[in-house]
């Protein structure tokens, strides 16, 4: 494996695991259904990414390791917080638990907000295996030879990936079973409606055949609606 990937899986996995543990110690117990569902779907989505992604496009892991040459400055502060929102939510969560128990739901919650994570995962995954300049943030990749991404969901929606995080960050407070993790999700929500329409400005300036594909596949995020 090249060093830079060893060394960005490295810190992948023990930011996923000190995660956990401080969502677990502020949580105060660990008899908590919502955090250990919680826990498998970040190491699922993890090992998805390396095993089925990994495997397809390496040399996409490894621009997802870092920002890059030429990066759009005004989009790092809008990656960041999408990235580590969910972290937010998950401590937030675990504090709630600690102050006012665990949640009084029916099993049908959590199984509501793991369906609906995991199809984010799904559509953010699909979208990484059809578009091998997913990267983290808003760049043109023109070292890679930068190209509009136009099978799988992106036949469907301008920014699938997008998609994909509201779909995870709908389900997560259901995940949860925290009902004061649900504004830190609409914030995210909401940031990402304006990164969807910063991104889509800048691609329409900057990268070459975008144009041409936006008047082909007409909705930037959910299909008949926008």
């Amino acid at each position: 494996m090249d060093p830079r990937l060893r060394r960005y899986l490295l810190r992948q996995i023990t930011f996923v695991a000190v995660s956990v543990a401080l969502m677990f110690l502020l949580a105060g117990r660990l008899d908590w259904l919502g955090g250990w569902l919680m826990t498998t779907i970040q190491v699922g989505s993890l090992a998805t990414q390396w095993l089925i992604v990994g495997r397809k496009h390496p040399d996409l892991l490894l621009e997802r390791s870092g920002l890059g040459q030429d990066v759009e400055r005004s989009d790092i502060p809008l990656a960041v917080s999408m990235a580590y929102g969910p972290f937010v939510a998950m401590l937030i969560a675990g504090l709630e638990v600690r102050l006012q128990g665990l949640p009084e739901a029916t099993l049908l919650v959590p199984i509501a907000g793991v369906a609906l994570a995991v199809a984010g995962i799904a559509v953010t995954v699909s979208a990484m295996l059809a578009n091998r300049y997913f990267g983290p943030v808003v760049r043109i990749q023109s070292e890679r030879g930068h190209q509009v991404a136009t099978d799988g969901p992106y036949a469907v929606v301008r920014h699938p990936g997008y998609l994909g995080a509201i779909l995870f960050y709908v389900g997560l407070p259901a995940v949860l079973g925290s009902w004061w993790s649900v504004p830190i999700m609409a914030l995210l929500i909401a940031i990402t409606v304006v990164r969807t329409a910063r991104e889509d400005r800048y691609l329409r300036a900057h990268l070459t055949g975008y144009v041409e594909y936006a008047d082909r596949v007409r909705w930037r995020l959910v299909p008949r609606i926008w």
